[in-house]
């Protein structure tokens, strides 16, 4: 083995390696860019046309530990990062028509009734819009337009101007109210304020829902 090889084989020159392609870890509390992860849902689908394509294809990204994401505490609000490994071993992401995406538990060997579904509650998944915007692109139509001045233009879909709206009024699920009536109320509120049309009441919920706002089932 030459001198240049031997080199390049030293704890030094691994560690300069790890250290160029390990990824930089985001700022945990910089809500701007902690996407839910429906949201990463829907941008794939956009492509694949199909929901449980798109739910793998997140899940492959996820497990590579290409894209960060993170948790949040529904009572706490603490904030961890996820690690890639927990997307093979621990977790995984179904989807359906009438939730959006869910992360639920693996079924690990030995544990009985292998075909019940065991959803990882009490927790808020994100992940980080840099990469997902270089990964997966947005579409021109649905990507939100940004001002000189910083200010965001009108959502062209209605559940993105409840969600972003929702987010502004309500940034944790603790103080979002009860009633689905008061919560819209308060949605068609500011978004006549900004000169935005108000969603429906049923955009709000399944916004709501999709934020882990707002259990899927209950409606007042």
């Amino acid at each position: 083995m030459d001198k240049k090889a031997k080199a390049e084989h030293t704890p030094e020159h691994r560690a300069a390696i790890q250290k160029m392609v390990a990824p930089k870890r985001p700022p945990l509390d910089d809500d701007l860019r902690w996407l839910p992860i429906e949201n990463a849902r829907e941008r794939r689908a956009e492509r694949t046309r199909d929901n449980d394509l798109a739910v793998l294809d997140l899940m492959e990204v996820l497990a590579q530990g290409r894209l960060p994401c993170i948790i949040r505490s529904t009572t706490t609000g603490e904030r961890k990062l996820v690690a890639s490994t927990a997307w093979t071993d621990q977790i995984m992401l179904e989807w359906w028509p009438s939730y959006g995406v869910r992360v639920v538990h693996r079924h690990q060997p030995g544990e009985p009734f292998p075909n019940i579904v065991k959803p990882f509650r009490g927790w808020v998944f994100y992940v980080w819009q840099p990469v997902l915007d270089h990964i997966w692109p947005p579409r021109a139509d649905s990507a939100p337009v940004v001002h000189d001045d910083g200010d965001t233009k009108e959502p062209v879909r209605a559940i993105d101007r409840a969600k972003e709206v929702l987010l502004y009024l309500y940034p944790t699920k603790a103080q979002m109210p009860r009633s689905l009536k008061k919560a819209t109320g308060k949605v068609e509120e500011e978004c006549r304020e900004r000169g935005w049309k108000p969603p429906s009441e049923d955009t709000v919920r399944r916004a709501a829902v999709q934020l882990g706002h707002r259990s899927a089932r209950k409606r007042q």
